[in-house]
């Protein structure tokens, strides 16, 4: 969480007496301070029930933190019991007890000192108006006791805060996974501050969508194929973050249907000639199991087979690649989708047009898209999609 000095840490002072050293903090934003922050040389005194005090500017005691009695060296952070709410261009007073021995900034306010996110700062140490001022760096002889006089020094005397606003959770990944109609979308996120009472939510791609208090969240799709998701994370602050995936969606089919002998002709045929690709109805889960060829129906035509006796079916083949290298990612995708060669998916149905099927005949129709980029399981992937065409002998 963040907090206001940023600059160089103060220096040892060596003074064995008990002061309450403090420091004017100003919001520049509604905030919630919920730590004293201080710095102590190693040469700290132990102090018994040490505690840190935050005040208003007329001197009226907002909080008591309860300290350790010895103080580690360096910085460290001390929680309120209960986290104080502070509204824009409220001023406060910050303080502990030093027990003896400190450390010191001079000159440390004669300008404004803001906090990086620009949320909260020490003021300058100047007359604000005529009937007001500020010192800044402040202390008192006598501990617990509201510090009012000022030389300006920076005695490491800090706060910890959360802005209204709070951070944005970060979707940190992101996977869909399809069986039939039925898809699962997984979602793991982070926030700096607490995913408790987050909502999870999906946009299916279908015109529909799902929210829910965890990461995993189900969906069944009434027809197959690929759809674009969008995914969601947004806090009780109400801050967001998105991430987007695509889920392809194949129809279950009887073994025995011609849709099924169909699509496990083209499996085999493309898997027997080019060794290199393997071939599945579902999308690879991550990036070990390619390069790959999915094959997803796409439409039928029965009509023909009234007149001439034969079906047409259409398929996409989502073809897939991923190297961490960019131009070999794209030479292999080329190599698969181009018109011929050892490695073309179309020259393997051209010389296997019946698929070894009787009364069949295939080919490779057109390329739909290519150059598809994005991420499984944070790998970088690209691709392409062919459109096969399958004629086969009617049973009307």
């Amino acid at each position: 969480m963040p907090f206001i000095w940023t600059g160089a840490d103060p220096t040892e002072a060596i003074d064995a007496n008990d002061y309450e050293l403090a420091s004017v903090v100003q919001a520049l934003a509604n905030v919630t301070i919920t730590h004293i922050r201080v710095w102590s040389p190693a040469s700290a005194i132990a102090k018994t029930n040490r505690r840190g005090h935050i005040w208003n500017m007329s001197g009226v005691l907002l909080a008591t933190v309860v300290m350790t009695d010895s103080l580690a060296s360096g910085w460290t952070t001390h929680a309120l019991t209960t986290p104080l709410d502070v509204t824009i261009g409220t001023m406060l007073v910050v303080g502990f007890e030093t027990g003896g021995n400190y450390g010191a900034t001079g000159a440390a306010f004669g300008s404004l000192v803001m906090s990086a996110d620009s949320a909260m700062c020490f003021p300058q140490s100047i007359s604000l108006n005529m009937a007001q001022t500020h010192g800044n760096g402040r202390f008192h002889s006598d501990p617990a006791t509201y510090p009012n006089t000022s030389f300006g020094t920076f005695y490491g005397v800090d706060v910890v805060y959360t802005t209204s606003a709070g951070t944005a959770p970060t979707i940190t990944s992101l996977s869909g996974s399809s069986s039939g109609y039925g898809a699962t979308v997984t979602i793991v996120a982070s926030d700096a501050e607490t995913l408790s009472g987050a909502t999870y939510a999906v946009d299916w791609g279908d015109g529909t969508g799902t929210s829910s208090g965890t990461g995993t969240l189900n969906h069944t799709y009434a027809n197959g194929g690929i759809y674009g998701v969008l995914a969601s994370v947004t806090d009780s602050s109400g801050l967001s973050d998105y991430a987007a995936t695509y889920i392809v969606v194949i129809p279950p089919a009887d073994p025995n249907s011609p849709l099924a002998r169909i699509r496990d002709a083209i499996k085999s045929t493309i898997e027997t000639n080019i060794t290199s690709l393997h071939c599945y109805d579902t999308v690879p889960d991550g990036a070990n199991v390619l390069p790959a060829v999915v094959v997803i129906p796409f439409t039928s035509d029965f009509e023909v087979s009234m007149g001439r006796g034969t079906d047409t079916w259409e398929f996409d083949l989502l073809v897939l690649v991923s190297t961490s290298d960019m131009d070999i990612r794209q030479d292999s995708l080329d190599a698969y989708v181009s018109g011929s060669g050892s490695l073309s998916i179309r020259q393997a149905i051209f010389n296997n047009k019946t698929l070894g099927l009787s009364g069949t005949d295939a080919h490779v129709s057109e390329m739909l898209e290519y150059g598809l980029r994005f991420e499984v399981a944070s790998y970088p992937h690209i691709g392409a999609r062919l459109r096969l065409k399958v004629h086969t002998s009617g049973t009307a």
